[in-house]
């Protein structure tokens, strides 16, 4: 960040200080009654400094950030750099497209045979534990994508707020109603009042997710099966199962109901507007797939335009989460970035050994993939459950 601009907000600051303020103040202090142009011109400057000392703080603030943000970057490619060392890396070209994560592992994994120690290109890493096969983590790395999305579908987790942490203890934030600022006398010396702060303190511990594949020493030689089996089977599984955690703490929270004895489509559209009665903006609707499927026959023969079914999608919303962890007859409409948050230290890891067991002298290897993550609700008022009412 440039320094010229927080120079001439000082700038501008500093000449209405000594322009305007000073020589008022001045006036004042030897007891000269100052006119009514002069006082309004003295209000005007000290709420003008007021002004550029705030937008001062904050933009020596980001500064600040993004100073140490650089830093650790610089340092965490200085332990790359170092951790890499002797290991066989090249630079991609720029018209190179970069292997996923699941194809440079199974790239090497053939390579290797499945036993010993297991690299990746540097493209594809965060961090390179490179140690034996005896039962010890082989490959820790952050998982990069092909260009085009594999099968895995995580819309409910990928909507939330991201929060990465260092250690499997955390704390988060549960919040109440954003604060609404008050009004406030115009005149000079009038008290302003204090933002609440209407949250609570929370800890919680990381859960873990994982599970593993034995692979035959005969199969490591089929590459593009060994891609398949570790993005479609392991690190599909992860991202599954973290999905429904992050679907089963929204079904458990406690929210305001909106109902229709009409039925779940008109109950939706009242939700979308308690939602926006508390000062936020519906993105999304959590639904069963069977609720969603009657509601798209219910609409079947209406012609798509302003309405229930505009842009084919229900009440206009952006984004559409169908899952089974949602009880029939039941929704969830909200904004699920400021609702839930995803607490993870690392990416999905990925681990190998040949020492599980007997697999060694069955010519086995064995695949582990793990993450640790939890999905916590931090502002329930952000979401409004809709339901069909009852007789």
């Amino acid at each position: 960040m440039s320094m010229s601009l927080i120079k001439k907000l000082r700038a501008q600051r500093d000449d209405l200080k000594t322009g305007t303020i000073t020589p008022l103040l001045t006036l004042m202090e030897g007891g000269d009654p100052l006119t009514d142009a002069q006082r309004d011109a003295l209000t005007t400057a000290d709420g003008e400094v007021q002004r550029l000392d705030a937008q001062i703080d904050s933009l020596t603030g980001l500064q600040s950030r993004w100073l140490e943000a650089a830093a650790r970057d610089a340092e965490l490619d200085r332990k790359a750099e170092h951790v890499a060392t002797g290991l066989t890396t090249s630079t991609p070209r720029p018209d190179e497209r970069v292997p996923s994560f699941s194809q440079a592992a199974a790239e090497e994994i053939v390579k290797l045979g499945g036993t010993g120690s297991l690299t990746l290109p540097r493209a594809a890493l965060s961090v390179i534990d490179n140690r034996d096969a005896g039962g010890r983590p082989l490959v820790r790395a952050t998982r990069v994508r092909d260009t085009a999305e594999p099968a895995t579908s995580t819309p409910l987790l990928d909507a939330t707020a991201k929060q990465p942490v260092d250690s499997d203890d955390y704390e988060w934030e549960e919040w109440g109603l954003i604060p609404v600022a008050g009004d406030v006398a115009a005149a000079e010396g009038t008290v302003k009042p204090e933002a609440e702060d209407g949250y609570t303190i929370r800890q919680g511990v990381l859960g873990l997710v994982a599970h593993h594949i034995g692979v035959s020493r005969r199969a490591l030689q089929d590459r593009a099966g060994l891609q398949a089996k570790i993005e479609n089977r392991l690190l599909r599984g992860v991202d599954l199962r973290a999905e429904a955690r992050a679907a089963a703490a929204l079904v458990a929270g406690t929210y305001d109901t909106a109902d229709h004895a009409d039925g779940l489509l008109q109950a939706i559209r009242i939700a979308m507007a308690m939602v926006q009665d508390k000062g936020f903006t519906p993105t999304t609707l959590v639904i069963n797939p069977l609720d969603q499927a009657y509601i798209d026959i219910g609409l079947l023969n209406l012609s798509p335009g302003p309405g229930a079914l505009a842009g084919r999608s229900i009440w206009q919303l952006p984004s559409i989460v169908a899952t089974s962890k949602v009880p029939s007859g039941t929704a969830y409409v909200g904004n699920i970035f400021d609702a839930m948050l995803t607490t993870y230290r690392a990416d999905s890891q990925l681990y190998m050994t040949d020492s599980h067991a007997d697999e060694f002298t069955r010519n086995r290897v064995r695949i582990l993939a793990e993450q640790r993550v939890s999905v916590n609700l931090q502002q329930p008022n952000a979401v409004v459950k809709a339901e069909v009412a009852t007789p």
